[in-house]
């Protein structure tokens, strides 16, 4: 949070792996987020991706994951595509 990030490269979280189950990316510049980015964390159960400057999301971001809650407190960011996300 409050890191200014404003690009996840496709990669990035590859590391990780399955041992990612949470993550908060809250308040920083992001404005696009790749659907390759989450594609690897297939134990991602909770993402806050508020305060961003994300305007639209598509649903295959989180795709890999089987259940996710995701967090657009700011409630600007709109989600495309299959809407079994809980999204609070």
């Amino acid at each position: 949070s409050h890191n200014n990030i404003s690009i996840i490269s496709a990669d990035y979280f590859t590391p990780l792996g399955s041992s990612l189950t949470h993550l908060y990316l809250a308040q920083n510049l992001l404005s696009n987020v790749s659907e390759e980015v989450f594609k690897h964390l297939t134990e991602l159960q909770w993402v806050d991706i508020s305060r961003n400057k994300l305007q639209y999301i598509q649903y295959e971001t989180f795709g890999s994951v089987d259940t996710i809650q995701v967090s657009f407190v700011d409630h600007q960011t709109k989600m495309s595509g299959d809407s079994d996300f809980l999204v609070r």
